[in-house]
């Protein structure tokens, strides 16, 4: 199954933008001492080497490998076209609201500087009907995010 953040970047570039993944894995620490200490254990096979492994794998089960980073904390995807450069969250229609509000709220001061400079942000949704139209069940539904919404009671669509 595709992504929200997939669906977006094939509906972008259908309209003719360029358009790319602006988001990045970032592994966890854990994940690194795993590495080492399979590289060490590798080149050893030590029981002081396997123990260390393990500890490591114990603690990669506890804190995760890692987590997926959004560039200035909110944009998923970047695209350019029609004379403007678009900064996209994706996510699931119900989602919509939640991002909003993670943008005017946890990420106001880079996603207004992002306006100031010119640039849009949209907030597109994902929803799977069980009746296709133009032969597609994935829909999206695109939101903007202006400066207004920045101002005092800005309420979320």
């Amino acid at each position: 199954m595709d992504s929200p953040t997939t669906r977006t970047l094939a509906e972008c570039r259908a309209k003719g933008w360029r358009a790319d993944v602006a988001e990045y894995w970032q592994p966890s620490f854990a994940a690194r001492q795993v590495v080492d200490a399979a590289t060490l254990l590798a080149e050893s096979r030590s029981a002081e080497h396997l123990d260390a492994l393990h500890k490591a794998v114990g603690t990669l089960r506890q804190v995760g490998p890692g987590k997926r980073q959004d560039l200035f904390d909110f944009i998923d995807v970047v695209a350019v076209g029609d004379g403007q450069i678009i900064a996209i969250q994706t996510t699931s229609t119900s989602g919509q609201g939640a991002r909003y509000i993670k943008i005017v709220a946890e990420c106001a001061e880079a996603a207004q500087a992002w306006l100031a400079a010119g640039g849009k942000i949209f907030i597109v949704g994902w929803k799977k009907y069980a009746q296709p139209v133009e032969r597609k069940y994935w829909r999206s539904t695109w939101r903007e995010v202006t400066a207004e919404d920045f101002r005092p009671k800005t309420k979320p669509f």
